[in-house]
């Protein structure tokens, strides 16, 4: 391992409390936190970008990004911890579409033209199927929480293959990442310091403070903010359910979601048990305050 401080990563899985939890880490950080967010959502970082970024950026403590994808346990010389939040598939995917409709005149261009041009105005349920026509037409199709995970890899490797012409030419493409995306993203989840949960943020943000003082570094207990929500926008999505067509291609497509979301559920409850055993930060209630953010 590098001599270097820690690096902090929030690797930011869109739609998980994950906005709340960056106004947690620009508290705690302030100048030493850096928000890597990019306008176009299909952005990933290369290596040689986040090396650059880090070197850089030296007194950088805690970074986030929805754009990491790649989890080199060490950038710059620096050694790297990288968490991230999960959140029931179902919830995360309505989620996705109230942002939407609630968000889409302020997205950016590259963000919107994922969606019908009237899609702030259009019903739940039909931007949804409008959504998904396009899906179809992509190369790898619906997982989308092991697709975050595990098509970077699986592409580098693939082209790795491909290039020695040792990947098979009519291998079928979504059907082999269907078959190893679930176990790699596993594997990477496994490689991660700590799995958070949306569905218990005050315990996973307290897990997070637990494993920044084990290696020295004091952060405050804060209230826990909430903020960039859409329930407001919420339908009724009971059609969500296996009796209608559409709803049962969804949860079809949310099945290997489904089981990598249950994986981080017992990935948080190791870690959190671990560091619950190993560490006991001491409390100061004299430090950093800070004002709840609903929206």
């Amino acid at each position: 391992m590098s001599e270097g401080k820690p690096l902090f990563v929030h690797v930011h899985v869109p739609k998980t409390a994950g906005t709340s939890l960056n106004l947690i880490l620009q508290a705690w950080f302030k100048e030493q936190h850096l928000n890597l967010y990019q306008n176009d959502p299909a952005h990933v970082y290369s290596d040689a970008e986040l090396e650059a970024l880090v070197a850089q950026h030296p007194n950088v403590v805690s970074i986030a990004s929805h754009s990491i994808r790649s989890f080199n346990p060490v950038i710059a010389g620096r050694p790297v911890l990288y968490y991230c939040i999960l959140r029931d598939p179902v919830e995360r995917f309505i989620s996705t579409f109230t942002f939407v409709k609630k968000n889409f005149p302020w997205l950016s261009p590259e963000h919107r033209k994922n969606f019908p041009p009237n899609a702030d105005h259009m019903p739940l349920k039909e931007l949804v199927r409008e959504r998904l026509g396009k899906e179809a037409k992509q190369v790898l199709k619906g997982s989308w929480l092991n697709r975050f995970f595990a098509a970077r890899a699986y592409r580098s490797q693939k082209d790795y293959l491909a290039a020695r012409q040792a990947w098979p030419q009519d291998m079928d493409d979504h059907e082999c990442f269907q078959a190893v995306a679930l176990p790699l993203s596993m594997l990477i989840l496994d490689s991660f310091a700590l799995v958070m949960l949306t569905e218990q943020f005050e315990e996973s943000v307290e897990a997070l403070r637990r494993l920044i003082c084990s290696v020295g570094i004091e952060v405050p207990q804060i209230p826990v903010p909430e903020a960039n929500t859409s329930r407001e926008l919420r339908e009724d999505t009971s059609w969500i359910c296996q009796k209608d067509e559409l709803g049962k291609i969804i949860l079809d497509m949310l099945k290997n979601d489904r089981l990598l979301y249950d994986y981080g559920k017992e990935c948080f409850k190791r870690k959190t048990h671990l560091l619950a055993r190993t560490s006991a930060p001491v409390d100061r209630p004299e430090a950093v305050q800070m004002t709840e953010c609903k929206s």
